[in-house]
């Protein structure tokens, strides 16, 4: 159950979600359609991300699949992490609303993440070479 239940949120939040309702919407030109999209990403999208992800969460571990970390913990948690939390991320005004909003338990488990990449985290650089 721990292996589908990995499996199930990696499809429905990265699949379904991030790569096709999220990911195509950022990059669109500026302008009032790109506006509504940002606002849809941050009132519809990305709660609808953040319930799942709460409703799929043990409450007694820490991760997905138990007190340490699957790969699914890595896409999805690291996920989070880079979009919530990127100094170089696009929209930084939205997802810092998004990350103001996230459930305690959501929350709970994106600070479990960090805590677990904690030495990647420290050692990535902190500007964008692009």
């Amino acid at each position: 159950m721990d292996k589908y239940r990995g499996e199930m949120l990696y499809e429905a939040i990265m699949i379904d979600t991030f790569f096709k309702k999220i990911g195509p919407k950022l990059f669109q030109a500026p302008g009032d359609e790109r506006t509504a999209l940002i606002a849809e990403i941050k009132d519809t999208i990305f709660p609808s991300i953040t319930a799942r992800l709460e409703k799929h969460l043990p409450a007694d571990k820490k991760f997905i699949a138990g007190d340490s970390m699957t790969i699914h913990d890595f896409t999805i948690g690291g996920g989070l992490i880079n979009t919530l939390e990127n100094p170089n991320t696009k929209d930084p005004e939205m997802w810092a609303e998004c990350k103001a909003a996230l459930p305690a338990r959501v929350k709970k488990y994106v600070d479990d993440c960090k805590e677990s990449l904690k030495e990647h985290l420290d050692k990535r650089p902190q500007t964008c070479s692009l």
